[in-house]
């Protein structure tokens, strides 16, 4: 993962892989926290929105080739 913070924000570049990592910690926070209120508590967000990020980055990890196809 590279990284720049451009004044408030921060602008990541990540691997295909590190997107599938990320897609594993937001499933499994998911099914630890089984309380709604319990899940906003630890991450600040309702579940819901935390979704959209996740089929985001599921959309673009499908989008990237695979590391394992650059041989």
């Amino acid at each position: 993962m590279e990284a720049e913070i451009v004044g408030r924000e921060a602008r990541l570049t990540l691997s295909r892989s590190e997107l599938v990592m990320l897609l594993s910690v937001i499933t499994t926070l998911d099914s630890s926290m089984p309380s709604d209120l319990a899940y906003v508590d630890m991450v600040g967000r309702p579940r819901e929105a935390v979704w959209e990020y996740a089929l985001q980055f599921s959309e673009l990890a499908k989008a990237i080739p695979s590391e394992l196809h650059h041989g």
